[in-house]
């Protein structure tokens, strides 16, 4: 009886036979019992007696960008240059509002905008400013005497 046991383990199991074997891996996956569908797997792949119809090889991209080599030039150029961290400079004038759209004029001749939704109310002549560089090339100007700041976009 103890040398029955593996035998009828075996057949238990539903190793395939030349008979009841699937003809394809694919139907090896309608197998819902997971030992049962390893058993057939393993009766296609260790006997390497299934190869596939048709082979997909990975296709290789025919589009060649011929810009290639400056893709992030300008993050070379930019380290490599002497751009200031911050500009120092005096806005022109008599404010009151900072609001969206307000154009203001630097001592230095750039002119700015501001381009921030919210308005600021903060009344003051000629005022000390400094614009510098926030995440994603936006710009941030600090006005002297005020806390917040203000997002600015260059326009001259």
């Amino acid at each position: 009886m103890k040398k029955l046991l593996p035998l009828i383990t075996l057949l238990s199991l539903g190793i395939p036979t030349l008979s009841n074997a699937a003809s394809s891996p694919y139907d090896c996956g309608a197998i819902s019992d997971n030992e049962k569908r390893l058993v057939c797997y393993d009766g296609f792949f260790k006997n390497k007696s299934y190869t596939p119809s048709t082979i997909i090889a990975p296709q290789k991209s025919e589009v060649i960008n011929k810009n290639e080599d400056s893709f992030g030039q300008e993050q070379l150029d930019k380290s490599q240059s002497n751009i200031p961290e911050q500009l120092n400079s005096r806005a022109v004038g008599i404010f009151k509002t900072w609001s969206k759209n307000l154009e203001i004029n630097l001592e230095n001749g750039q002119i700015w905008k501001v381009v921030s939704d919210r308005d600021v109310y903060f009344k003051t002549k000629n005022p000390k400013v400094s614009i510098e560089q926030g995440f994603l090339s936006v710009y941030y100007m600090r006005i002297e005497g005020l806390s917040s700041k203000l997002k600015v976009k260059r326009i001259k």
